[in-house]
């Protein structure tokens, strides 16, 4: 007579062997991207901490009516808001050996400072009036301040603005 097999429980170590090729390629598959991910993310951040230094100093000249200026520190990835420069916010971007801040023209020393006006116009240092901000593979990421209007632009990977 014929087996039945209604009562069947479990898993045949065919089927597990089957089950776990599968999800091995798929996690082949999905690495790459992954780490893809996580280093454009590192970069989009630092350039986001930039863009909201310059952002938020622009923002309290306007409201306060009074001179705001951001200095970005090529040396030790840093920025700093300031009215004064006995009133000094610092705020760490990242770790040197993560992102790379540079002027447009490459330095990657000394500091570059950015003033905005009460009218919200800027006036800069900045070679080209832009940074990049590079991570270890060299992809970078330009900001861009417009000194009549002080509005700050942020290009995407590895575009010019």
């Amino acid at each position: 007579m014929l087996k039945s097999f209604k009562h069947k429980n479990g898993v045949t170590i065919m089927e597990m062997l089957v089950v776990l090729v599968i999800i091995g390629m798929l996690s082949v598959i999905a690495m790459p991207t992954f780490f893809s991910f996580t280093k454009n993310a590192r970069l989009k951040g630092a350039a986001r901490i930039i863009t909201s230094a310059l952002r938020n100093a622009r923002s309290y000249a306007i409201t306060q009516r009074i001179n705001y200026t951001v200095s970005i520190y090529l040396t030790d990835n840093a920025v700093t808001i300031y009215e004064t420069p006995d009133n000094i916010k610092k705020i760490k971007v990242s770790e040197p050996d993560i992102i790379d801040i540079r002027n447009n023209d490459g330095t990657t020393t000394g500091f570059e400072g950015i003033t905005f006006a009460s009218d919200g116009t800027a006036t800069t240092a900045l070679s080209g009036n832009s940074i990049r901000v590079y991570d270890p593979a060299e992809h970078w990421i330009k900001i861009r301040v417009y000194p009549a209007t002080g509005s700050i632009k942020t290009g995407d990977i590895d575009t010019d603005i």
